[in-house]
């Protein structure tokens, strides 16, 4: 039997400039390719309570999108933790392992 609200087993988010996986996708992806992201912004929309307002939107058997297992941002310019970042290439798996490689040398400026 089919639940009454579809369940995503498998999702690839792509914001930006980026590709489309070709292969069998497995757990839930985030990829961003902007010049300038706000990360967070999307971590209040993801964290915050659901409005309790009705919409259409609500009354419909929709999915509901699960928080991504794999982050992976390329960005000029990051907001995260209230900081700015500069030519970043952030990945994270899982628990939230976080890698950050930035660009930019050590003191230039």
């Amino acid at each position: 039997m089919r639940p009454d609200v579809p369940v995503l087993d498998a999702t690839n988010i792509v914001v930006g400039k980026g590709s489309f996986k070709i292969s069998p996708i497995v757990g839930h992806d985030l990829q961003v390719r902007t010049d300038k992201f706000d990360m967070d912004a999307w971590i209040e929309m993801f964290t915050a309570p659901e409005q309790q307002t009705s919409s259409v939107l609500s009354e419909l058997n929709t999915p509901k999108i699960p928080m991504p297992q794999r982050v992976d941002i390329n960005s000029d310019e990051l907001k995260l933790a209230g900081m700015e970042w500069n030519d970043v290439n952030f990945d994270a798996k899982r628990k939230f392992r976080l890698v950050y490689q930035p660009n930019q040398s050590a003191g230039a400026g």
